[in-house]
C-alpha cells in the first residue's frame, strides 16, 4: 500500500512533491485564478465532510463508501489532483467489480491522500492571500 502523496502518483505540476497542479487547474478553469480559488475553498469545505463519512462507510455500507469514493475522484483533478484521482479511482473499479474484498485499504489511501491535497490547498489559498 502506498504510504505517501507521491507514491500515490499525485505529484504534478512546476514543484517536486507538489500534491496539486495548479497551473493545469486554472487552466481547465479558463485560466481564472479566481474561480480556482473559489473552487479550494469548496472544496476544502467538502474535504472535512469526506473525511468525516468515509470511514463510517466503509465499515457499514460498501456501496455508499464506493459512492463517496467516485464522488471525491472526481472532485480532485478540478483542484489539480489528478494523480491522486487516477489512483482512488483504479481502487474504486476495484472495489466495484469485488476484485478488492476489503475496503479498509482503500479508505486509508483516501483519507491520506485527501488530507494532503486539502493541506496543499490550504497553503496555497493562504500564499495567493498575501
Amino acid at each position: 500500500m502506498p504510504s505517501s502523496a507521491q507514491e500515490l502518483g499525485c505529484v504534478q505540476g512546476a514543484s517536486a512533491g507538489s500534491v496539486v497542479d495548479i497551473e493545469a487547474a486554472i487552466r481547465q478553469l479558463g485560466g481564472d485564478a479566481q474561480d480556482y480559488a473559489d473552487v479550494c475553498q469548496v472544496f476544502i469545505t467538502e474535504a472535512l465532510a469526506w473525511e468525516a463519512q468515509l470511514p463510517l462507510l466503509a465499515a457499514q455500507d460498501r456501496e455508499g463508501f464506493v459512492a463517496m469514493l467516485h464522488e471525491l475522484t472526481n472532485a480532485l483533478p478540478i483542484v489539480g489532483a489528478g494523480g491522486l484521482a487516477r489512483s482512488l479511482r483504479q481502487m474504486e473499479f476495484e472495489l466495484r467489480d469485488h476484485s478488492a474484498q476489503a475496503a479498509e485499504p482503500v479508505l486509508h489511501v483516501a483519507l491520506r491522500g485527501l488530507r494532503a491535497v486539502s493541506e496543499a490547498l490550504r497553503a496555497q489559498t493562504a500564499a495567493r492571500s498575501r
